[in-house]
């Protein structure tokens, strides 16, 4: 008893850091119109977090909660299963950004950024082809790959947009819901989507200079004072490549990257 009371400690504290991360930073408007009972995003995080007391089979119950909130995999109950069961294990193409070497403050990593969406007419085993991924990337190449790579406009602000049969899950931090809405335009583009804008949703908070300070604050850890992570940080960040990961691979396939040729590295894999 005492060994798992040891693992529930350590489980319990590093799960609910994530959740609280989690909802204190995303939107999650499209698990609750799947959910109708659940009147708001506070009773998702409460029905998340893990209490001392709860069981094994509890624990386990809030753990498969928060992932299928998160959108990473499907929760094997039969009253889920419809939110996951066609996007599972489709093939995911992720699109990556970062700063500029020389736009990035002194003492602070460069600001980065991620995108991801789902084919969802990939054939019956969940797979697409060589040619097809490589499809893939001449129409990022296209869209997202002229001069420094596209830009988007981070900020405090953040446009979501969710259209789960067409795969799309979208978090999009930027300064303004145009710019929000530029950036889902563009991800839509590629596979020759047009958005509709009632699975949009934009939220700013009232005061974002305190929510999300520009200098974050310092904390003394071990006697030395270090300076907090930023959240969400204004930087203008660049497209720099997309990769895809099929079911199946051990690790994501980059299908095009500024400046490189990647139709080996698909043959390779």
């Amino acid at each position: 008893m005492k060994n798992f009371e040891h693992l529930q400690s350590i489980f319990c504290l590093i799960h609910n850091q994530l959740v609280n991360e989690f909802f204190r930073n995303v939107e999650v408007p499209e698990i609750i119109e799947y959910i109708r009972n659940i009147p708001s995003k506070a009773s998702l995080k409460k029905a998340c977090l893990i209490r001392d007391n709860d069981t094994a089979s509890v624990m386990d119950m809030r753990v498969q909660l928060f992932t299928i909130i998160k959108g990473e995999r499907g929760l094997l109950m039969p009253n889920y299963d419809k939110i996951t069961r066609k996007r599972r294990h489709k093939p995911q193409i992720t699109l990556y950004f970062s700063e500029k070497i020389e736009d990035v403050e002194e003492g602070y990593e460069p600001v980065t950024g991620e995108i991801s969406f789902r084919i969802m007419d990939a054939g019956s085993d969940d797979d697409i082809s060589e040619s097809q991924a490589l499809t893939f990337g001449r129409r990022i190449k296209t869209i997202f790959g002229g001069g420094q790579g596209l830009l988007w406009r981070k900020g405090k602000d953040l446009l979501s947009y969710c259209d789960w049969d067409r795969g799309y899950q979208l978090q999009i931090l930027c300064r303004s819901k145009e710019e929000g809405k530029r950036i889902v335009e563009k991800v839509l583009e590629i596979q020759n989507h047009t958005p509709d804008w009632q699975n949009a949703n934009y939220k700013a908070n009232e005061a974002p200079s305190t929510r999300y300070p520009t200098i974050p604050p310092t904390k003394t850890i071990f006697g030395k004072t270090k300076r907090m992570p930023r959240e969400r940080p204004i930087a203008d960040v660049y497209f720099r490549y997309a990769a895809i990961l099929i079911r199946g691979m051990m690790q994501p396939v980059v299908v095009y990257e500024q400046g490189r040729e990647v139709e080996e590295d698909l043959t390779a894999s």
